[in-house]
């Protein structure tokens, strides 16, 4: 099943007939309208939206969030699934994770360069992007800068940590295409 919250904007409230149904909150700039997708409201929205895009005067809504939910069903005959990581505020550099800069990510763009005292100057540099920066050795992290309930994280530069208790039950579902290898603790912090 998928379920929508579309954040309307409130001007419109008067063209959608289904209005008598949506909490009014006067003084807003949008209300929050929620439903299944498909549904009469939702299809009365989506040509609303369509009319004002056509016509040059805007948008109907300013935002939307679809969450769907799946049956036991659906998720025994899954083949595969997308796992959405949110990043974790930690760089694995500040840990002594080295990479290697790509020169195929340099591009030149305007730099303040300190000249003395509190003079700056404009000047065009090449400028790594770290883009292309490539891991050349062990991943070290602090694991205490990582919270104990995920089993999942995503570091700043992209790289995902998993537990072990996540690596074990990869391991045990005889799962193809995963390589896990372990990280590293620093020894000493900086």
């Amino acid at each position: 099943m998928e379920t929508y919250d579309i954040r309307l904007f409130s001007k419109y409230l008067s063209l959608i007939n289904e209005a008598d149904q949506i909490p009014q909150r006067p003084g807003y700039v949008s209300v929050t309208v929620r439903g299944t997708v498909g549904d009469p409201l939702f299809v009365r929205i989506g040509e609303l939206d369509q009319r004002l895009r056509k016509s040059g005067l805007g948008f109907a809504f300013g935002g939307w969030e679809i969450q769907r939910s799946y049956s036991e069903e659906e998720l025994a005959r899954a083949q595969l699934f997308l796992l959405k990581v949110p990043f974790t505020e930690v760089s694995a550099e500040e840990y002594g994770t080295q990479y290697q800069e790509s020169p195929e990510c340099e591009p030149e763009t305007d730099v303040l360069e300190h000249v003395g005292g509190t003079n700056f100057r404009v000047v065009r540099r090449k400028v790594f992007c770290a883009l292309c920066s490539t891991q050349i050795g062990p991943l070290r992290i602090a694991f205490r800068k990582l919270r104990r309930n995920l089993d999942v994280y995503r570091l700043w530069g992209g790289e995902l940590i998993v537990s072990e208790r996540f690596t074990s039950l990869i391991n045990k579902g005889d799962s193809q295409g995963v390589r896990s290898s372990p990280s590293r603790m620093p020894q000493t912090m900086i």
